[in-house]
């Protein structure tokens, strides 16, 4: 888990030096090619940290029973943030979603039919779907939080965020249909371990929502509130890992780079060849 972490961090990296690379050279836009104008590769950036802040809220899970500094909170809090990622994202990726703006047909003056990218379409199921699960968990974390408070109040508001959370579970699993769906014709998705993991989250949900509602209509008869908890403040530490710079090749001389120089090359005249050309005359 923590190489499959380094990794992800070091794609982020290398991807930002790929952008940063095209900003300091100045490309001009019309002769930028479309991933780098249509905020793709900011997309991958995006998808690819999230994915290394899921593996953060794994390991958080493993460690909760022997870390006393983890708590329900600290994942509800990350969680938080990871839905919050995903939401920012997919508002980039809807730009995405359709190739083209229904530019005008020459032949026939009028407007094409806009095209589906199939790709755009993918990341944007995933992200929903993510979205969408990651605030089941925050929910979930919050609410074994309250429910381990012990008292009428904790327990209540236990229950209620607890109920929100199996409903962005069950959310989340329409959702996941729809990814595995879009991923189809561009990757192989293991729905059953999707789908599996989803119908876990909601067990266990619900097997402690019940244990609590036993203790509330026998001990404490607090009505639900009709609202969870507001999730707390989002949290995260995740950062891309820069691409060290390489030094330049010894190789790399003056000389060399004049080589390069268009100014330094021989005038090249374009247009009709002229007859007199003995390579162009022979039979």
């Amino acid at each position: 888990m923590l190489n499959v972490f380094g990794w992800l961090r070091k794609a982020a990296g290398v991807s930002e030096a790929c952008l940063e690379c095209v900003r300091e050279a100045g490309v001009p836009a019309d002769e930028m090619p479309d991933d780098l104008k249509n905020g793709l590769v900011e997309t991958l950036v995006g998808v690819t940290m999230v994915q290394a802040q899921h593996l953060s809220v794994r390991r958080a899970q493993m460690n909760i029973k022997t870390n006393a500094a983890i708590t329900h909170t600290l994942i509800a809090r990350i969680c938080h943030d990871t839905a919050e990622r995903y939401r920012a994202m997919e508002k980039k990726v809807l730009k995405l979603s359709k190739a083209g703006t229904g530019a005008v047909d020459p032949k026939t003056g009028k407007k094409k039919p806009v095209a589906e990218n199939g790709v755009a379409k993918y990341f944007l199921a995933h992200i929903r779907y993510k979205q969408l699960y990651f605030m089941g968990m925050a929910y979930a974390m919050l609410g074994i939080g309250r429910v381990q408070q012990d008292d009428d109040e904790g327990v209540a508001y236990g229950i209620r965020n607890l109920m929100t959370a199996n409903d962005m579970f069950e959310k989340a699993g329409m959702a996941a249909k729809a990814f595995v769906d879009a991923a189809r014709t561009f990757v192989y998705i293991d729905n059953v371990t999707i789908m599996t993991a989803l119908d876990d989250c909601k067990s266990v949900t619900k097997q402690i929502m019940d244990k609590a509602n036993k203790v509330n209509q026998t001990v404490f008869f607090k009505p639900i509130p009709e609202q969870p908890d507001a999730l707390p403040d989002r949290m995260s530490n995740i950062k891309a890992e820069p691409f060290p710079d390489y030094p330049i090749d010894p190789m790399w001389t003056n000389e060399m780079y004049a080589c390069f120089n268009p100014q330094n090359g021989k005038k090249i005249q374009c247009g009709k060849v002229a007859e007199d050309i003995e390579c162009c005359n022979q039979q």
